[in-house]
């Protein structure tokens, strides 16, 4: 409590420095601003607890078809989650779809953005390219298994 006391004070310092006001002032300026902050740190508590145990929003709500709302805070307006859980959460996609139960199929973009990507992907050939990438490797890891079996 002495912390917020001193919050008070300095903030009703800083008001006082900058307008004149009489002593009876300076007693209502220090109860309002105290009882501001008590009301705000009342309200960070509840909202705290609140979201310990359960998503802020529902799977259904978490992913729309323009944006993705993230489950922790409610922050949404994103098209992909991976970038907010790392950096907002300190969590990787994994931990998040284990901790609500989201599926592996269930991809935590926006479902415009995912059908975005594949059209572009696929004007640009690329699945061309993972096609005969997927040869080269097999063929290497054949060409391996061939050297293990002769050495043997």
């Amino acid at each position: 409590m002495t912390n917020m006391l001193e919050v008070v004070g300095r903030i009703v310092s800083a008001h006082v420095s900058m307008c004149a006001m009489t002593s009876e002032e300076v007693l209502a300026e220090i109860n309002s601003v105290h009882a501001t902050l008590s009301n705000l740190h009342q309200d960070a508590s509840v909202k705290t607890t609140r979201h310990e145990g359960m998503p802020a929003v529902s799977r259904k709500q978490a992913f729309k078809k323009t944006e993705v709302v993230c489950m922790l805070c409610g922050k949404g307006g994103m098209r992909t989650l991976a970038r907010h859980l790392k950096y907002a959460h300190s969590m990787n996609p994994g931990e998040y779809r284990t901790k609500f139960g989201i599926p592996r199929e269930q991809p935590l973009t926006a479902r415009d953005f995912s059908a975005h990507r594949r059209t572009l992907a696929t004007a640009h050939g690329l699945a061309d390219y993972l096609v005969k990438a997927r040869a080269v490797r097999a063929e290497r890891l054949k060409g391996k298994k061939d050297n293990r079996a002769a050495l043997s």
